[in-house]
């Protein structure tokens, strides 16, 4: 969250309010960020910049209508105001309307050529939109503005097949020789240069690049594996089939829900991208918004119930079920294919925590859980960058154990809840597409469409970063025990994951 040059400082708010702000916006706690800012536009109706921040707020919760109004408001007040082009781009990228996200960065770069935000959204929805020279090229564009921003290197990379001598490598090796850079940069380019020498098949050193910005991305979020070790024991704990007999159909009764849960990197957009290529079947993309609504309402920060689980009521369960579904329906809204959806995918990365409250909540809801080859699945995690969320990726100690606790409550979950959910096995799915797709289809209670097995022709295309590229094309198979390239160095990873 930015704050914009105010054109009218006499009307602005005082110092001590935005820096009440700024605190909201740096824990995450968007909902109390949307309510002082609101509580500020009140006493300050003409201040843009409370207004950005207010829109920023909504889209941060999901409730992207209510975002882009506010944003399309600024720009009516102030079409020069680029922050709100910038941001109506995001949003309607969150929305995956893509060919529209492209027009309102390409608007925001025509009014300011050096805003590099818009250059990474726009290269963003190229990547998306499968226009690979068209992506690469903005993000060489930016680094003509930017030369040493690593961000910017490491998404060029994305869309860069190497070879040996690749200009680009060049560039940036010279780049990480420099003594001025802060650690922030070479983090990216160390991500970058990665990837770029797994394309070479050089698989020693991309390694070693990977290890270096992994270490620099563990040292900046410092990072725990102690909260999900007691999160676990406490879902443990609290968790019972008598729990579930008691509570049973508390929640919103909405049948249209299709959840998919595992680990990141397991298959979970594949599986989405399936589904949503069946007419009847919309995704919502990537949304932490269920998540975030458990651990607000039930937990404290270190992991443990406010009350006891037994003491909740059917209102309480009710009300977030019927936040969720709105927040949901205002998102389908917006859409073409609005009419003939029956389903709606979730993807969460991380809801097999959840899985009991997500029975409680929507006790009607289908569950599709997506299984990967352990070594397969935890190198895949720790050679990639990530926005956030995936914080346990960046050490192969933390990824072990966090992995064995992904087993632990999955292995819980199927005896506390037995046949809720069905297992999808990537390397069974890459193997042989059609009889899976059938089973998944069957699952989820969908009659067969041809469009699943050429999803990757979907225009409802949901963006995932470097991913975008696997989702555009056939399934393949060379990512299928890809671990053994890098056997000796993951050895640490190995011996926790006990293989």
């Amino acid at each position: 969250m930015k704050e914009t040059k105010n054109t009218n400082s006499h009307l602005a708010p005082s110092k001590k309010d935005m820096e009440d702000l700024q605190s909201l916006y740096k824990k995450l706690n968007f909902k109390s960020l949307e309510k002082k800012a609101t509580q500020l536009i009140n006493k300050y109706p003409d201040n843009i910049n409370l207004q950005n921040i207010l829109g920023y707020a909504l889209r941060s919760q999901w409730k992207s209508v209510e975002a882009i109004k506010i944003f399309e408001s600024i720009i009516k007040k102030n079409p020069n105001y680029y922050f709100a082009y910038n941001n109506v781009g995001n949003v309607l990228k969150d929305l995956c309307r893509l060919e529209d996200a492209k027009k309102y960065y390409e608007k925001c770069i025509k009014i300011n050529s050096k805003h590099i935000n818009a250059y990474i959204g726009l290269g963003q929805t190229l990547l998306d939109l499968h226009k690979l020279e068209e992506s690469a090229q903005i993000f060489k564009e930016a680094l003509k503005i930017e030369p040493n921003n690593g961000q910017l290197h490491r998404h060029l990379s994305q869309v860069t097949k190497y070879k040996e001598k690749n200009l680009h490598l060049v560039e940036m090796e010279s780049i990480i020789s420099k003594k001025n850079l802060n650690d922030d940069q070479k983090m990216h380019l160390f991500f970058a240069l990665g990837k770029a020498h797994e394309d070479m098949e050089f698989y020693d050193k991309a390694f070693y690049y990977w290890e270096k910005g992994n270490f620099l991305k563990k040292k900046e979020i410092n990072y725990s594996i102690k909260y999900q070790e007691k999160l676990v024991q406490t879902v443990k704990e609290n968790f019972t089939k008598d729990l579930f007999k008691k509570l049973k159909n508390f929640g919103h009764l909405n049948d249209s829900l299709i959840f998919i849960i595992g680990m990141p990197r397991s298959g979970t957009t594949l599986v989405q991208q399936i589904l949503s290529s069946h007419p009847e079947v919309f995704a919502i993309g990537e949304s932490n918004q269920f998540s975030g609504k458990i651990e607000k309402f039930f937990f404290e920060k270190e992991g443990l119930f406010k009350k006891n689980i037994y003491d909740y009521n059917h209102e309480d369960f009710q009300k977030i079920g019927d936040n969720v579904i709105k927040n949901i329906e205002q998102i389908t809204s917006t859409f073409e294919k609005s009419g003939s959806i029956k389903y709606i995918v979730v993807k969460d990365l991380l809801n097999f925590t959840w899985l009991g409250f997500i029975k409680l909540i929507f006790p009607n809801a289908k569950v599709i859980h997506c299984i990967r080859n352990s070594p397969d699945n935890c190198v895949s995690l720790f050679k990639n960058y990530f926005v956030g969320g995936v914080n346990f990726s960046y050490d192969l100690t933390d990824l072990g154990k966090y992995y064995n606790l992904y087993k632990e409550v999955m292995l819980f979950w199927d005896k506390i809840l037995p046949n809720y959910y069905v297992n999808v096995f990537y390397e069974e799915l890459i193997d042989n597409p059609r009889k899976q797709i059938e089973k998944l289809l069957h699952a989820c209670n969908l009659k067969w469409s041809d469009s699943c097995m050429n999803f990757y022709n979907n225009k409802y295309f949901m963006s995932t970063g470097s991913n975008s590229i696997n989702i555009h094309q056939p399934m393949y198979k060379n990512s299928i025990q890809s671990w053994k390239r890098y056997e000796k160095q993951l050895k640490p990873l190995l011996e926790i994951l006990r293989l």
